[in-house]
């Protein structure tokens, strides 16, 4: 097993070769962490195309592509029986290292982890985190509603989040990503990862009643980056990969082993990684039902519907069928087709955009990658069409060891459950 981890480990460049400034090797592709890497080798400058030396001279405008190509006319549901519960999971988790930095370009990010460090649950910068921790118990603030735990408002945190003017203070909840108060399923995972927080350091002070807060604190956060890990690759990449053999996550595999690897995420990753064809028309809550525009920045369904009903509603409801054809129906760009109103995202336009701008030919290759790459995902915990169970905690006499605790995520234990 390790030969074959070794062997992987040898396709991607360490350090970094090329980012989007530099098409040649240079000490910033490797050592400043503001650019994404670049993954597929540049164009050369004197290469007659823009794809090299095949191709036309210029590339079809990216509008024209937008609206030929990926406009959605029709909600396809995804033929796998992917759900929206994966859709909100995929956009919450990756947006801890998908920060593109829009002021200096596509190029540039604002992560500058590269990595699964939870900045979107803890913060990106110490005083961020600061902000949002109790610092008692090594916990996190939150507030209760009717009972039930939610995280705090910018109010209280006086951490900075995005939200139009008109949203009321006691709905502008406050967490670790600043644009999770977009739509209600980002602010719901963000909710489940502060309950589950404050969930093991209760555990964590139980069995260790001597650690002080920052103790508490960090290692509750290297336990739930372990669980994040495991979900990701047993659940999430496996229902991905379309395949029977189950993955696992196994740390110790690494152990004893001089295994030197700093993450960087690349440019083309980034670009990969545009699902919004997952995105429903509208959102089945319950027994009601949303529209996009009743969706956005409405923190008050999660309130009102509570995080159980959310949770039991998206695992149901069917995710798009992402493919190169039918792509989002997103505010913002808007086109008229046929007489009714359709919606793409800009951050589209800018993806199709990109490759021009780095000269780089991702923009061709990397939809024809994500549309073999969706196309083959498999059902698995993240179809629509899953049974509930109980939710369970199980430990071991060691339980403050990463190497050996299991916990079992008490809201994610009714989707993320493999079906017969």
């Amino acid at each position: 097993m390790w030969d074959r981890v070794e062997a992987r480990s040898h396709l991607i460049d360490s350090p970094p070769t090329y980012n989007s400034d530099y098409n040649y090797k240079s000490w910033e592709a490797y050592s400043n962490l503001s650019y994404y890497t670049r993954s597929l080798p540049p164009v050369g400058l004197d290469c007659p195309t823009p794809m090299g030396v095949k191709g036309k001279k210029e590339l079809p405008d990216s509008k024209l592509i937008v609206e030929k190509f990926l406009l959605r006319k029709k909600f396809i549901p995804d033929p796998q029986g992917t759900n929206v519960m994966f859709t909100f999971f995929a956009q919450h988790f990756t947006h801890q290292f998908f920060k593109t930095d829009h002021k200096k370009g596509p190029g540039f990010t604002k992560a500058l982890g590269h990595g699964v460090d939870l900045n979107h649950i803890y913060g990106e910068t110490l005083e961020r985190q600061l902000k949002l921790r109790l610092l008692k118990d090594g916990k996190l603030k939150y507030q209760m509603i009717d009972g039930e735990m939610y995280p705090p408002t910018v109010k209280d945190t006086q951490a900075e989040m995005i939200y139009p003017p008109h949203i009321p203070e006691h709905l502008q909840f406050s967490v670790g990503q600043e644009v999770f108060g977009l739509v209600p399923g980002l602010m719901m995972y963000a909710t489940i990862w502060l309950r589950e927080h404050n969930r093991v350091c209760d555990i964590l002070k139980q069995e260790h009643p001597e650690w002080d807060d920052e103790q508490l604190f960090q290692t509750t956060r290297l336990i739930l980056i372990g669980e994040t890990i495991k979900i990701v690759i047993e659940d999430y990449v496996q229902h991905l990969s379309g395949y029977h053999f189950k993955l696992k996550f196994d740390p110790e595999l690494l152990f004893n082993q001089r295994f030197q690897y700093q993450n960087r995420i690349a440019a083309e990753f980034n670009t990969l990684y545009h699902w919004h064809p997952l995105l429903p028309d509208t959102f089945q809550i319950h027994d009601q039902e949303y529209t996009f525009q009743q969706f956005l920045y409405n923190n008050s369904i999660m309130v009102e519907h509570g995080l159980s009903h959310m949770v039991k509603s998206f695992s149901k409801q069917s995710a798009g069928r992402s493919t190169l054809l039918p792509l989002t129906r997103k505010s913002q760009l808007s086109f008229r087709v046929k007489g009714r109103q359709a919606w793409t995202h800009q951050v589209i336009l800018g993806s199709s955009e990109m490759g021009g701008e780095t000269k780089n030919p991702e923009k061709q290759r990397i939809f024809g990658v994500k549309t073999q790459l969706c196309e083959t995902a498999k059902a698995s915990i993240f179809r629509y069409d899953f049974k509930p169970q109980k939710a369970s905690v199980k430990r071991d006499s060691n339980k403050t060891h990463l190497k050996t605790m299991t916990l079992t995520l008490d809201m994610f234990s009714s989707t993320f459950k493999t079906l017969p």
